[in-house]
C-alpha cells in the first residue's frame, strides 16, 4: 500500500503536476489523520469497555462484602439478646431477698458477656477501590454517594456501639468496689487459681452478706448492663437497616452485569 501511493506521488512529479500532487499530499495526509484518530477512538472505546468491566467487577465485590455485614451483625445481635437477656436475669436476681456472691458473678458475666466484641464492617473492596486510586471507575454518582455515606455512617454508629461497651466495662471494673464483696473469687478465671491450701474463700464472703449499700450498687450495675445492650440493639438494628438497602441496590448492579 505504501509502495502504490510513492509511486503516485513520483508519476506526479514527473509529470510536473504540481498543483495536483499538492492536493494528492494533502489528501494523504488526511487520510493518516483520520485513521489516527480512528485508531485512537477505537483504543478509547477499548479502554472505556475494561472500565465499564471492572466497575461491574467492583459492585459484586462491594456486595459480597455487605453480604458478609449482613452475616456479621446478625451475629452481633444474637450475642447481644443474650446479655440483655442475662442482664434482665440479673435485675431479678437483686429483686430477691438473698442470693450468693456466685450467683452475683454469673449474672455480671452474662450481662457484659463479649460486650467488646463490636461489628466491624468489610471493607476490602472499598479500601482497595480508594488505595488503587479507581474511585473514579464508578460512574453511578447515586451509588458511589450511597456507598461513601454507608461508610461514613457505620463509622459514626460503630463509636457510639463503642462507647456503650467501655461504660459496662468500666462498671464491671470499678475500683471503688469491694471485689470480694461482689464475689470476684468465683470468676473462673480467678476461682482456678486460687491456692485453697491457703485461702478460705468462704471467709470473703460478709457476715451481712449481702449490705444494703452493694445490692444498691449491683442493682443499679443490672439495670445499666441491661441499657447499653438495649441501646447497642438499636444501633445494630440500624445498620441492619443500612446493610439491607445497600444489598438491594448492589444486587440489581451485580445482576445487570451477568444479563
Amino acid at each position: 500500500m505504501i509502495k502504490f501511493f510513492r509511486k503516485i506521488r513520483q508519476n506526479l512529479i514527473m509529470e510536473n503536476k504540481t498543483s495536483k500532487y499538492l492536493k494528492y499530499a494533502i489528501g494523504e495526509i488526511l487520510l493518516v489523520v483520520i485513521g489516527i484518530l480512528i485508531a485512537l477512538q477505537i483504543n478509547n472505546w477499548n479502554e472505556e469497555r475494561k472500565n465499564r468491566i471492572l466497575e461491574a467487577d467492583y459492585y459484586c465485590q462491594f456486595l459480597e462484602d455487605i453480604n458478609q455485614d449482613a452475616l456479621e451483625i446478625k451475629k452481633q445481635l444474637d450475642i447481644n439478646e443474650l446479655r440483655i437477656k442475662n442482664s434482665n436475669k440479673f435485675i431479678s436476681l437483686m429483686q430477691q431477698s438473698s442470693f450468693t456472691q456466685f450467683d452475683v458473678i454469673q449474672a455480671m458475666l452474662g450481662a457484659i458477656s463479649k460486650t467488646t466484641f463490636t461489628f466491624q464492617p468489610s471493607k476490602a473492596a472499598f479500601e482497595d477501590l480508594k488505595s488503587s486510586g479507581n474511585l473514579g471507575l464508578l460512574k453511578d454518582i447515586t451509588i458511589k454517594n450511597k456507598l461513601i455515606a454507608y461508610y461514613t455512617t457505620l463509622e459514626g454508629l460503630i463509636d457510639v456501639i463503642d462507647a456503650n461497651s467501655d461504660s459496662s466495662i468500666n462498671a464491671f471494673f470499678n475500683y471503688e468496689k469491694d471485689f470480694s464483696e461482689i464475689g470476684w473469687q468465683y470468676l473462673p478465671f480467678v476461682n482456678t487459681e486460687i491456692d485453697t491450701s491457703q485461702v478460705d474463700i468462704k471467709a470473703l464472703t460478709p457476715i451481712d452478706y449481702p449490705s444494703k449499700e452493694l445490692k444498691k450498687q449491683l442493682l443499679s450495675d443490672a439495670v445499666m448492663f441491661l441499657g447499653t445492650s438495649s441501646r447497642k440493639k438499636d444501633l445494630y438494628l440500624t445498620i441492619a437497616n443500612e446493610i439491607n438497602i445497600m444489598q438491594n441496590i448492589l444486587s440489581n448492579k451485580c445482576n445487570s452485569k451477568n444479563d
